[in-house]
Formats: C-alpha cells, structure tokens, sequence
C-alpha cells in the first residue's frame, strides 16, 4: 500500500484516532460530533469523574461522557459511547 493510501486510511479510519477523555479536552466553546454531525457546543460546566465515571461534559441541550478524537471540524464522540 502506498504512504499516500495509509495516510488516507488513518484519516478515515476511527480505529487509527486517538481518542480521549472528553472531560480532560472538550473546552468551553468545542463543537462535538457523533458520526460527523454536530450534538453541540460545550457550554463551559462540567460533572467530576469519579471512581466509577470517566466524567462529562455539557453542551447545549445533553451531557455527553467518554471518549472524543480531535478532528478538523471538532470532537468526534467516540460510536459505543451512551450520552444523556
């Protein structure tokens, strides 16, 4: 495979992301997506982790709690993840 074709893959491919703890990244303003559509701006409050939770973050209109990826247009929320 060529590097361009791998490079092409790793940008389209959720599995080569590297996702992270959307209570430790997603900043007041963030726009956060699910499968490339927005489910809103993180409004600045934000709920503690605990023992047992990875900790959440507000957006408009839900609370949102897991893994995100960094991408050009914002945070991708990670697929397997439930938000409230």
């Amino acid at each position: 495979m060529s590097s361009h074709l791998q490079s092409l893959q790793a940008w389209t491919d959720p599995q080569t992301w590297k996702w992270v703890n959307a209570y430790n990244n997603v900043k007041v303003g963030d726009k956060v997506y699910r499968d490339g559509r927005l489910l809103g701006v993180a409004s600045g409050t934000y709920a503690r982790c605990t023992a047992n939770t990875p900790g959440s973050v507000e957006l408009e209109n839900m609370w949102i709690s897991g893994l995100v990826a960094k991408r050009p247009y914002g945070w991708e929320l990670k697929n397997d993840i439930l938000y409230t």
